[in-house]
């Protein structure tokens, strides 16, 4: 169960996953904020292996975060964040179970991480600076971080400092963490993804045009 002892570490792991590579059009912001990230996907799996997700939603003005429940209703988790990632924290906090390990897949909310802090010229045009995700834990475990999903412009190779996935493994579990972690905005080939919200409204749409050609 969750306890308060000393601050553990968390760092990155020095060496990306390039097993898979996705393209997008290009950085439309290297200045990316909490509301910004919509859409992203965010997965815990808590000691004992119970697991859950959330989606990533603007809370306020430059905030977002989402929660999430695992299979057991107690084993719950909150990731927030305010403000510039390049130099403004994430904060995951659990209750019940601590977590083993997070995940978030930021290229579904039009997002990629940036860890390359001071090689602008070999980064990908329209990126700038990033930070390798670091920070400290609540308890005595530490945390590794690794990036997978490496992002190119278009056609282009990539370049190794952009990447789509962000996972955090704690070895031993924390109920609370805090860390830098930062991310530029992108532009998917063919489009942004219209959210549910907007299926629905382009259903209901087609069904009012369907009715009115029946009468």
């Amino acid at each position: 169960m969750i306890g308060t002892a000393s601050a553990g570490v968390i760092t990155h792991n020095g060496t990306p996953d390039n097993s898979t590579t996705t393209s997008v059009i290009g950085i439309t912001g290297f200045t990316t904020l909490g509301d910004q990230m919509t859409g992203m996907l965010i997965s815990v799996v808590f000691d004992g292996g119970d697991t859950a997700n959330c989606v990533w939603a603007a809370t306020a003005p430059g905030a977002g975060g989402c929660n999430g429940v695992g299979g057991s209703a107690a084993n719950t988790f909150s990731l927030v964040q305010s403000g510039d990632t390049f130099s403004q924290p994430w904060t995951l906090t659990a209750a019940g179970r601590l977590v083993t390990s997070l995940t978030i897949d930021a290229l579904l909310g039009n997002t990629v991480f940036d860890w390359v802090g001071t090689d602008p010229v070999n980064s990908t045009p329209g990126s700038a600076e990033g930070v390798a995700v670091n920070g400290t834990t609540v308890g005595n475990f530490n945390g590794i971080g690794g990036y997978s999903n490496q992002i190119q412009i278009g056609a282009n190779p990539a370049v190794g400092d952009l990447y789509g996935v962000l996972r955090i493994d704690f070895n031993g579990g924390v109920g609370s963490a805090s860390f830098l972690a930062d991310t530029d905005t992108v532009g998917l080939p063919g489009g942004d993804i219209p959210e549910p919200s907007t299926y629905l409204m382009i259903a209901a749409g087609l069904g009012l045009v369907a009715w009115k050609r029946r009468r």
